[in-house]
């Protein structure tokens, strides 16, 4: 379970998730100062994430139970998801390079995404970080595949826990949302500079 949450953080700072809770904390930098839009932001990235991630191990269990060699990441292995991964982070790609605003991920302050889109957000944080494995991570997946039903289950929340911890702590300790620059034109460059990840 240690070995799940800390492989969750390690995937905060890998190419795929990185620019997509960057993007999140920009957003509640922008946000300032208050505290239940923080807190709505954290909760509903973290259902998105945590959810996400452990009904991908409930299927994986279920599909192995039958008696299928799968492992962690198996939705990857399908051509068409692979083609719409790519056509939507193309899409995020160019959203962060300005050519256009998804509201679910905007910066600028024009709309706000709302619980629907914080869960929306983590849940593709979460489904695009799956290939990615951490140090930490190869055995704890490892032993979800060997453990009875619910201990690969806990094994699975603490993954998207790790995952969605760095967004609860932004959300909910209002004193790390005072350590994020303040709003301004760099925002926009930064913006920019993430889309090439």
């Amino acid at each position: 379970l240690g070995g799940a949450f800390l492989g969750g953080l390690i995937l905060n700072l890998m190419p795929c998730v990185f620019p997509i809770l960057s993007l999140k904390a920009l957003a509640l930098a922008k946000a300032g100062g208050d505290d239940h839009e923080a807190r709505s932001e954290a909760i509903g990235y973290s259902i998105g994430a945590i959810g996400v991630i452990m009904a991908l191990g409930a299927i994986l269990l279920v599909v192995r139970s039958s008696g299928s060699a799968l492992g962690w990441a198996f939705q990857l292995q399908d051509i068409r998801v692979v083609a719409l991964l790519l056509l939507l982070v193309t899409a995020i790609a160019l959203n962060m390079a300005g050519l256009f605003e998804l509201p679910s991920l905007s910066v600028t302050g024009q709309a706000k995404p709302g619980l629907a889109g914080s869960i929306g957000t983590g849940a593709l944080a979460a489904f695009i970080a799956t290939p990615c494995t951490g140090p930490f991570m190869a055995g704890a997946l490892g032993a979800a595949l060997l453990l009875p039903a619910p201990a690969a289950m806990a094994i699975f929340f603490g993954l998207g826990l790790g995952l969605s911890l760095p967004f609860l702590v932004l959300g909910f300790w209002k004193r790390s949302r005072s350590w994020l620059p303040r709003p301004g034109a760099w925002m926009i460059k930064l913006r920019q500079m993430l889309s090439l990840p």
